[in-house]
């Protein structure tokens, strides 16, 4: 039981973001707008153009960080857990390393300099190279 709070005044909101209210409680949170479910009612003035302009939307997610690393043995290479700017840590998903040294190269040089195992880490950066030299 919540709904959207637009034009608040005193609080900038991302432009992926919005400002969510809870219609008992009145309590504010902030979520990403992709989190956010569609509800009409008449009274809501929800036209088809409205509806069709909504669903058009792509949606670009930023990474807030990387939270692991995996080897998929299927794919023949690493995978890392990405979470997300906007979402819940929960919400987090895994990722090829090589779409995100294409999407986001810095962030995942950061993460593969501070893996500790040596034998770990060197396995990275060679996937990194390899990621490199196809994009």
């Amino acid at each position: 039981m919540t709904q959207v709070v637009l034009n608040r005044g005193h609080r900038e909101v991302g432009e992926f973001s919005v400002v969510l209210e809870h219609l008992v409680t009145h309590e504010l949170r902030e979520a990403h707008a992709s989190r956010v479910k569609l509800y009409a009612e008449d009274s809501f003035e929800v036209t088809e153009e409205i509806l069709e302009h909504v669903s058009e939307k792509g949606i670009m997610l930023k990474v807030k960080s990387i939270a692991g690393h995996k080897f998929v043995p299927d794919v023949k290479d690493f995978m890392l857990q990405v979470l997300w700017e906007g979402f819940e840590d929960i919400e987090s998903s895994w990722e090829p390393l090589q779409k995100l040294m294409y999407e986001c190269p810095a962030v995942v040089k950061n993460y593969v300099e501070g893996v500790k195992t040596a034998s770990e880490g060197d396995a990275l950066r060679k996937a990194m190279k390899r990621a490199r030299a196809k994009n």
